[in-house]
């Protein structure tokens, strides 16, 4: 870049560049211990926010970890912030969302000479170039697991598995190649749709499945989970065609119910979670799940709230301390 591109560099009134679209000066960019990790961070969970990343990487300087991250956005082209994060009303004053670029995998293969990467965290992760259309909704269950891990790291006894390591066991158990944790349901008639006019066969696919293990004195347990992020996705409709709350409700019930868990993906148990952004739906979903399913079914139902300014979904309730706790 010339002397004459640099002079024409658009900046603030506090001197910073664009925000929206990169703008390079020439910098000479040399990558670190701590970039390379920073991009296995964005390979196994594809998006996060810088609030998250400052997290992973405490305790460092919240300034120079922000002016790193936006010499590797605007320089090289080693990781991108997500256009579709700028239609949130409040965009301008949340921490920008990142994902690794083709850039930054290229370095991230470089430097990883066995060619051994990560294993992802959640099923939309690993390198993938074309743009997830639900962006918001694939944050959010990025910031879930991701609150997760984070809260477990700090255990000496426990440990977090993720997907990819859970249906590479249950293939192995099951003698067949499982990639994706669907869950058979047939869902019967029901009050509750007052349009379904037979039996309704379905499946149950996890926004993320996952699963806890604790290490007490030698001895493996586990917990494994299913977490669906509802968000956009209507409360009711009167037929079980499409999706919607009620819907995944009955599923849940007849596949817990049916053990259907351990039936198709090997899993000696399995737990619910529904997460959601507003205490309306919070509040209806709760309200829902009372009418569809016993007090008995519930105590394997966790509704819990979402704040994307902090890490609330995993703020465990004291019926749940002993899952997730260190």
């Amino acid at each position: 870049m010339d002397m004459a591109s640099l002079g024409t560099l658009k900046k603030d009134s506090l001197g910073r560049r664009s925000r929206y679209k990169r703008q390079p000066t020439g910098k000479q960019i040399v990558l670190t211990h701590r970039d390379i990790e920073l991009f296995k961070l964005l390979y196994r969970y594809r998006y996060l926010r810088a609030d998250r990343i400052l997290k992973w990487c405490s305790p460092c300087s919240k300034n120079r970890l922000i002016e790193r991250l936006g010499d590797l956005y605007h320089e090289c082209h080693f990781i991108n912030r997500i256009e579709a994060q700028w239609s949130d009303l409040n965009a301008g004053m949340k921490p920008f969302a990142y994902e690794l670029t083709k850039n930054g995998m290229d370095a991230l293969l470089d430097h990883c000479c066995d060619l051994t990467l990560p294993m992802p965290a959640v099923s939309h992760a690993g390198f993938r170039p074309q743009e997830i259309r639900q962006f918001h909704h694939a944050l959010e269950i990025s910031h879930a697991i991701f609150d997760l891990e984070l809260s477990i790291r700090a255990s000496q006894n426990k440990r977090i598995l993720f997907e990819a390591e859970i249906l590479a066991k249950a293939s192995m158990k099951l003698g067949k190649e499982i990639t994706r944790p669907s869950l058979s349901a047939t869902l019967p008639c029901s009050p509750y749709m007052p349009r379904q006019q037979k039996a309704h066969s379905t499946h149950a696919l996890p926004d993320a499945l996952f699963a806890v293990e604790t290490n007490d004195n030698g001895k493996l347990l586990y917990r494994f989970y299913a977490l669906e992020m509802e968000l956009k996705s209507p409360l009711i409709r009167r037929t079980p065609e499409k999706t919607s709350t009620l819907k995944k409700l009955l599923a849940y019930k007849q596949i817990l119910n049916n053990d259907t868990a351990r039936k198709e993906l090997s899993l000696p148990n399995l737990y619910v979670i529904f997460a959601t952004d507003t205490q309306p739906k919070l509040e209806a979903i709760q309200i829902l799940s009372a009418q569809v399913w016993s007090d008995e079914e519930r105590n394997r139902l966790l509704i819990k709230p979402i704040d994307d300014d902090k890490s609330s979904l995993m703020e465990i309730s004291e019926k749940w301390r002993e899952h997730f706790q260190p």
